[in-house]
């Protein structure tokens, strides 16, 4: 038995994708192992900062409402670290 046996398969959500928010690129990943398990959010921003919830969500779609929630709550800014550059794209 190879290792790649033991790994699981992850699932990866149709809503997981690059987004443009503002003018500033995201990468949403809605990822999961076993959907009766929960989902993942992960955004990851232009330098490579991942930002990962620790809760699950029970479907992907509860997933991409807490990304949609943070958007709107606290805009795409809240995916940077702090003193990190934001670069606009218009």
């Amino acid at each position: 038995m190879s290792d790649s046996d033991d790994d699981p398969d992850m699932i990866l959500s149709k809503l997981s994708g690059s987004y443009m928010v503002d003018g500033i690129r995201l990468e949403v990943n809605i990822l999961c192992v076993d959907p009766d398990q929960g989902w993942a959010l992960e955004i990851v921003n232009e330098h490579g900062t991942s930002t990962t919830r620790d809760e699950s969500f029970a479907s992907e779609q509860d997933a991409w409402d807490e990304f949609i929630g943070t958007i709107e709550a606290e805009g795409p800014e809240a995916f940077f670290d702090e003193g990190e550059s934001i670069n606009r794209l218009h």
